[in-house]
């Protein structure tokens, strides 16, 4: 099988070659990867050869990562594309709705970027045009299982997960007893479960609404709730620790989903006093990106 073509697109070297080492290792998917560091050039190379996959900034001298995109929709439409960004607003996530791109923010983790890439390449993936993947930093993710472990004590509950609808875990709290249970599997089932309801929403034109999932069995009770479109909040008992009552339950879930979008808006669009995200890639990433591609290894590419 042919390696997967990566075409990175970023202005500031030092953050493009750490990235492009990152995936070029077989720890990071042992991808082909080559780099530009403008919208411009890579349009000159992307009319000459084939990707599999374009990442790109969203702000950089010349031609913007947007503007990028849809020229890339022209020239190759079976391309797939990432759209990095620290200036999170409402109109750049409608562009990327339409252009159906992946849109993912600053900051975030080399581990999960990483897993993000692989997702979108992997050839037995479900399609994820226009889904936005959800990476958040430490700070975000801490503060978000505070709320998490709060909903537990309230409740009494055996565990909570905050997922997105593919089932993959953001953060936790608490554990299940019991050998064999697949979280994963199970968060990804009620995820579609509530991409139906909100798909269901959307037939019957109604605004934002809000869906309770309740499964009650021999060993567990399950609830769970969507947390704006694509995050999944979830609420396990087993039955033998402690029971449940779904009016309870539902009062602190509502309470609970409100605080986690607060975070999840903080987290994505923390805005400085100019308006604008004061998130710094190249800082976010520094130690642990010279740890994972080692710190003998210096940018070599362009150096002057």
């Amino acid at each position: 099988m042919r390696k997967k073509r990566i075409l990175i697109v970023e202005d500031e070297m030092r953050v493009a070659l750490a990235l492009g080492r990152a995936l070029q290792d077989p720890s990071g998917g042992d991808y082909e990867v080559e780099i530009c560091y403008s919208a411009d050039d890579a349009l000159i190379r992307l009319r000459h050869e084939k990707y599999d996959l374009v990442i790109t900034d969203l702000r950089m001298p010349g031609s913007s990562g947007l503007e990028l995109i849809r020229h890339v929709r022209e020239i190759s439409p079976e391309t797939r594309t990432v759209l990095i960004t620290a200036f999170g607003s409402p109109e750049v996530e409608e562009q990327t709705k339409k252009l159906a791109t992946t849109y993912v923010t600053k900051p975030f983790s080399l581990r999960d970027f990483i897993a993000t890439v692989h997702n979108i390449l992997s050839e037995d993936e479900q399609d994820m045009d226009g889904r936005r993947l959800l990476v958040l930093g430490e700070e975000a993710v801490s503060a978000i299982a505070a709320v998490l472990n709060k909903l537990r004590d309230d409740l009494g509950a055996s565990l909570i997960m905050f997922s997105d609808l593919s089932g993959r875990t953001v953060a936790e709290a608490g554990s299940l007893p019991g050998a064999g249970v697949d979280l994963g599997a199970i968060n990804a089932l009620l995820g579609s479960s509530m991409a139906a309801a909100t798909e269901m929403a959307s037939l019957l034109q109604e605004g934002e609404t809000l869906d309770l999932y309740f499964h009650e069995g021999d060993r567990y009770d399950i609830y769970a709730a969507a947390v704006g479109d694509e995050m999944l909040l979830s609420v396990f008992f087993d039955r033998t620790v402690a029971t449940s009552r779904i009016g309870i339950v539902w009062l602190y879930m509502k309470r609970t989903i409100s605080e986690l979008s607060e975070k999840l808006t903080y987290a994505v669009a923390d805005e400085s006093g100019d308006g604008e995200i004061d998130y710094s890639l190249a800082n976010v990433l520094g130690d642990a990106l010279e740890r994972a591609l080692g710190a003998d290894q210096s940018p070599e590419i362009g150096e002057e």
